[in-house]
Order: structure tokens, then C-alpha cells, then sequence
């Protein structure tokens, strides 16, 4: 989401520098952007302090090198949508959900890509910051909106699959939580003494030593599933009748706006590939490797979890197997902890968003106490508050892939290209451009309607 300010009078510099290096890859100087600070004492061990101006920081990022930025995306990248697209092959059947699947995936890779050349040539860190710069203050308003959404989308399915696999768990211990508030009761309890608590400590540089885990867990999921799906289908006439190949009806807007949010890297990616080598074409290839992963990961176990449960698919994969199932219950202890370990790092983002439009402060940890204790509380209420009362993620994917993902990630970047340009609009590339622009909008319009009409369906 956000990681730098955009005020005008505060300098903003793209930087990349080496371990223990005076100068960049290139040979030339380096150069450290000056954030605004409240006081020194909050520099951590990778922020040196500027004596050229007063009150002002350098920040100093460290080269991460290839396969910890990939393993960081990684972990950016898939999130709840990985338990929530298999349910999504329901609307269409596996041939047009597979199409829409390497469309939505094609599609944030190359927005994402838009995105690493509009970096490169403003020299900006965030996309606030590249929204202020195309369309000022109103449109770095409306940025941060949409990209609350799509956080707040994250965060809430978060909490929500974390207490169905404890719901699950009570269920074999003989605990019964099906009521209506003894399950809300234990959404409040499993948000306060897990995801919730993480969200106090200032810093979170203590997670990053569970990255290797998440990436481990995903792996773990996408094996598991395709063991237990083969193992299934293996047995004779074991392909349920509810399977169907094709049906194109309103379902395929639904299905779209899920798939938009589960790929979209780039409303998140900025802080990640900030360290990485900043050449484009480098970038872009590891961003490649990334989505190529990721489309694997979560469609192939998505289609053949499909095959074998057909219309059974619960919106939470998971929660389609026997409740006693050893291997899912692994499974389900990997997944409790990727969601509960993502949830403050997406906090974080809406912290900043927030922050920004409140108190023109985005980054979280220079922020005061008092800003910090007004921001975290009334963030992690709305969550659980929305989480006590819903228990489906499809919905909540949905609104958060239609609006935040379908406007952010396809029509905000072709936008900012066609604003800065100095080409004719008639130009192949402009036309293109133009192209993603209305597909954004109109999908985010379609996809957002049919989404809200799923919702009241499925809780009315």
C-alpha cells in the first residue's frame, strides 16, 4: 500500500544501494531520501541520521538480493485467496475459470510491470505517491480509499478463516461453537489473543524470520491438496455429477473479481521490491517467476479440490474435508498461521493509509503513541466487528477484488501512463492503455454488483 509521503515540501528520492557500498551497482553516488521525523530516536539499525538538515532522516535500504525477494512476494502475493478461488470454479465450470484465471494473473503482471517503469522514470516509492504526482491530492485520496478496501478485504477473510479452523478444532474436541454467538464469541477471542496482539509492537521486524515458514506452509497446502485430490479421483466413478466443464452466466463476474484480488501484487509489492535491484528489466523477471508460481499454487490445487468436491466446495477450501482428516488438519495449523502472521503486516498498511489522510504520517512506526493509539484500536475493531458477523470470504473477496482491485491494479496504472505521456493517444501502446483503463472500470462496476448480489444471496 503506502510506504512514503507526499507532501511537496518533503524530498522523495528513489534509492537502491549495496551491502557496505558507498556507491550503487553502477558506480554512481549514492543517493538517500530525507523523510520527515519526529525525533532520532526512532531510526532503526538500517537508518543512519542526516546532518545536512535539521529534523530530517536518511533512510538506508540494504540490497535484498533474488530469492529473498521472491520468497517476500511470495508472501505478499497469496493470501486468503488461495483457500477461496477453488469455490469460485462453481460460477462457470473448469474450463472458463481456468481462462479467467491466466487472464486475471496476465493481466496484474503486466499492470505490475506498468507500474515498475512508472517507479523507475518518477523516482517515486509508493503508489500514494504516484498518484499525487498524476492527479494530486484527489487523487491520492481516492487511491488510498480504494487501497483500504482491498486491505481491509485481506484482513477481515484473515480473521475469518482463522476461526473457522479453531471452530473446527472445538467441533472435534466436542466443543460446540456452531451457535451463532458462541461463534462470534470465539472470532472476538481468537482475534484478541492472536492476529490482534501482534499488531501492538511498533516494529514487526520479528516476522520476517517466518517468511521461509509461509512460503513452506503454501507449498505444504498446494501438495496436500493435490495428494488427497488424486487419491480421490483414482477411485472409480468418483467424479461428482455437480462437476461441469462449462457455464457462462452473471457467476464469471463473481469469480473474476476473487481472482483479481488473489493476484493483485501490485497494490502491495512497493515496500517489498523497494531493496531489490532497481533495473526494470530485473524486476520484471522476478515478478514473473513470482505470478508464475502463485498461478500454480492456487489454480492447480483450486481445479482438482474442484474435481472432487464439485458443488460442494465450501468458500473456504478447507472446510470442504472431514473435520478429522490428519493431513488437513496439518494443513489447517500451516493456515492459521500464515493468516494470523499476515494480518498485522496488512494492518500496517491501513494504519498508514489512514494515517496519512489523519495526520499526514504513513509510515506507522514514526508515528506517535497517541496517533498509534487512536489508529490500531479503532482498525482492529472494524475487523472484528465485521468478522464476528460474517462466515463466508467469497463476499468478502469479491468487493475487495472489484473495487480495490479491478480500479487499482488495472485502470490506476494505465491512467497515470496515459497522464504523464507526451505521445499522441491515437499511439498502439496509448490505445492499449486506454483499453486497460475501461476494463478496469467497467469490471470493477460489473464484478462489484454481481458480488453484492452473491453477498445478499448468501446471507439472506
Amino acid at each position: 500500500m503506502k510506504d512514503c509521503t507526499n507532501e511537496p515540501d518533503i524530498e522523495l528520492e528513489f534509492i537502491e544501494i549495496q551491502e557496505g557500498a558507498d556507491v550503487d551497482y553502477e558506480g554512481n553516488p549514492i543517493q538517500k531520501p530525507m523523510i520527515e521525523s519526529n525525533s532520532e530516536s526512532e531510526a532503526t539499525n538500517k537508518t543512519t541520521e542526516s546532518t545536512s538538515e535539521v529534523g530530517k532522516k536518511e533512510i538506508t535500504l540494504h540490497r535484498v538480493r533474488r530469492f529473498p525477494t521472491f520468497v517476500n512476494l511470495i508472501n505478499a502475493l497469496v493470501g486468503a485467496g488461495i483457500v477461496g478461488v477453488p469455490a469460485t470454479f462453481k460460477h462457470s465450470g473448469l474450463g472458463p475459470t481456468i481462462f479467467l484465471l491466466i487472464l486475471s494473473c496476465f493481466l496484474c503482471y503486466m499492470c505490475s510491470n506498468i507500474i515498475i517503469n512508472l517507479q523507475y522514470e518518477l523516482k517515486i516509492k509508493g503508489l500514494d505517491e504516484l498518484a499525487f504526482v498524476c492527479f494530486k491530492k484527489p487523487g491520492e485520496i481516492i487511491i488510498s480509499i480504494l487501497c483500504m478496501i482491498f486491505s481491509l478485504s485481506c484482513t477481515v477473510s484473515y480473521l475469518i478463516i482463522g476461526a473457522a479452523k479453531i471452530a473446527d478444532w472445538c467441533t472435534l474436541g466436542n466443543f460446540d461453537v456452531s451457535g451463532t454467538w458462541s461463534y462470534r464469541i470465539l472470532t472476538l477471542v481468537y482475534a484478541l489473543v492472536f492476529p490482534v496482539a501482534l499488531t501492538i509492537p511498533r516494529h514487526l521486524s520479528f516476522l520476517s524470520k517466518f517468511s521461509y515458514v509461509s512460503l513452506v506452509s503454501i507449498g505444504f497446502y498446494a501438495i496436500a491438496i493435490l495428494i488427497k485430490s488424486i487419491i480421490e479421483l483414482s477411485k472409480p466413478n468418483s467424479l461428482p455429477e455437480s462437476v461441469i466443464g462449462y457455464n457462462i452466466n452473471s457467476g464469471i463476474f463473481s469469480a473474476f473479481s476473487v481472482h483479481a484480488l488473489t493476484f493483485s501484487l501490485s497494490i502491495v509489492m512497493m515496500p517489498v521490491i523497494a531493496p531489490y535491484n532497481p533495473i526494470p528489466r530485473k524486476r520484471h523477471f522476478i515478478l514473473g517467476v513470482t505470478y508464475l508460481f502463485s498461478w500454480f499454487v492456487v489454480a492447480i490445487p483450486g481445479a482438482f479440490a474442484y474435481l472432487t468436491k464439485g458443488s460442494d466446495t465450501a468458500s473456504d477450501m478447507l472446510s470442504s474435508y472431514p473435520k478429522d482428516d490428519i493431513l488437513i488438519i496439518v494443513v489447517q495449523a500451516f493456515m492459521l498461521c500464515n493468516v494470523s502472521i499476515s494480518y498485522p503486516v496488512v494492518i500496517q498498511s491501513l494504519v498508514g493509509s489512514l494515517g496519512q489522510l489523519i495526520f499526514k504520517q504513513n509510515l506507522p512506526e514514526l508515528m506517535t503513541l497517541k496517533q498509534r493509539l487512536i489508529l490500531i484500536p479503532i482498525i482492529d475493531a472494524v475487523n472484528i466487528i465485521i468478522a464476528m458477523f460474517l462466515t463466508d470470504i467469497q463476499p468478502v473477496l469479491g468487493i475487495g477484488g472489484s473495487l480495490g482491485g479491478c480500479i487499482v491494479v488495472f485502470t490506476f496504472p494505465s491512467a497515470c501512463r496515459l497522464r504523464i505521456t507526451k505521445d499522441k493517444l491515437y499511439t498502439p501502446r496509448n490505445i492499449g492503455h486506454i483499453i486497460l483503463v475501461i476494463f478496469g472500470l467497467a469490471f470493477a462496476c460489473v464484478c462489484t454488483y454481481y458480488t453484492v448480489l452473491d453477498a445478499i444471496k448468501a446471507y439472506s
